[in-house]
């Protein structure tokens, strides 16, 4: 009687132990399998990423065969030349993106002289891009600075060249107005060394220093506001003998345009015909001021039996 239960008890110990074992291996097993399916994966998306690799490259090397002419005999296929123009559409959107900037930046109603050389002369400078073009550095293009890679010299050569034409081309016709001189003390005439400027005008600017209206004013409109004030015009002759042309001047065409569209809308109407100048339609048209209608209404008399 007591051999069996140390049988059964040993038959038990066994089935456990035997158990526990099968178990381990089942975890390892399973730990190993999922190893191999991680480094199978791992294998799979390196042969992707560099099949991918290889046809960028591939592609890479027929558009420069093809921008430099080396094809395989024939035609190129038009999929193609609009491969090869990629760089250059790029470069000149980019170009074409910074003209338009400038362009807005010159245009409104109230644009100085003094406005208009300080960003012609910025962009002017900002064309220094071209010692950057032959250095494969495109950071001021975005566009093609993705494909700089792809580029030859031959192309760099031709994008310096360019940028050296639009210089020269912006310096010549913008001449007039670069060479315009901006006095010192035009921005801020309280805080400059009045030794410094022109004779004929240091006495008016100390005076005007000490001026605290005029103070005031500046604060309030700045210095457009504080040259053009009647009451600066009537006090301070000699500065503004010098800042009439610079402040006066139209140089942009807003006003010319305005002009032609409003004379053309004038005109339209057959009532006011030749007479808008006499009436003085077109000078309402192209003022600033807006008139008081309903000062203008109350000064009519009233008819009661109306």
């Amino acid at each position: 009687m007591n051999s069996r239960p140390e049988e059964g008890e040993g038959r038990g110990e066994g089935r456990g132990g035997g158990g526990g074992v099968s178990r381990a291996e089942g975890r390892k097993k399973r730990n190993d399998e999922e190893e191999v399916g991680e480094e199978k994966e791992g294998e799979v998306e390196a042969e992707k990423v560099e099949e991918e690799e290889l046809k960028e490259e591939a592609a890479k090397k027929k558009r420069k065969q093809w921008r430099g002419g080396g094809g395989n005999g024939g035609d190129i296929p038009l999929s193609a030349s609009l491969m090869v123009a990629w760089c250059d559409i790029f470069f000149l959107s980019d170009i074409f993106t910074k003209l338009n900037d400038l362009n807005k930046l010159l245009q409104g109603n109230r644009k100085t002289l003094v406005d208009c050389k300080s960003f012609i002369t910025t962009s002017i400078s900002k064309l220094l891009f071209k010692t950057n073009t032959s250095k494969r550095q495109f950071y001021q293009f975005p566009q093609p600075d993705s494909l700089k890679d792809e580029l030859m010299d031959e192309d760099l050569t031709t994008y310096r060249n360019y940028l050296q034409s639009l210089h020269d081309n912006m310096v010549e016709r913008f001449q007039d107005v670069i060479a315009q001189n901006i006095p010192n003390w035009y921005r801020n005439p309280f805080e400059v060394d009045t030794v410094d400027c022109v004779d004929d005008v240091q006495e008016e600017l100390i005076e005007l220093q000490n001026d605290n209206d005029a103070t005031v004013r500046y604060r309030h409109i700045g210095k457009e506001g504080l040259w053009c004030h009647q009451s600066i015009l009537n006090s301070y002759h000699n500065p503004w003998k010098h800042l009439k042309l610079l402040l006066l001047a139209f140089p942009a065409s807003y006003l010319v345009e305005s002009g032609f569209s409003h004379v053309e809308t004038l005109f339209s109407y057959k009532s006011i015909g030749l007479d808008m100048i006499q009436r003085e339609d077109l000078r309402l048209k192209l003022a600033s001021l807006k008139a008081n209608v309903s000062a203008l209404a109350a000064s009519h008399q009233i008819h009661s039996s109306h």
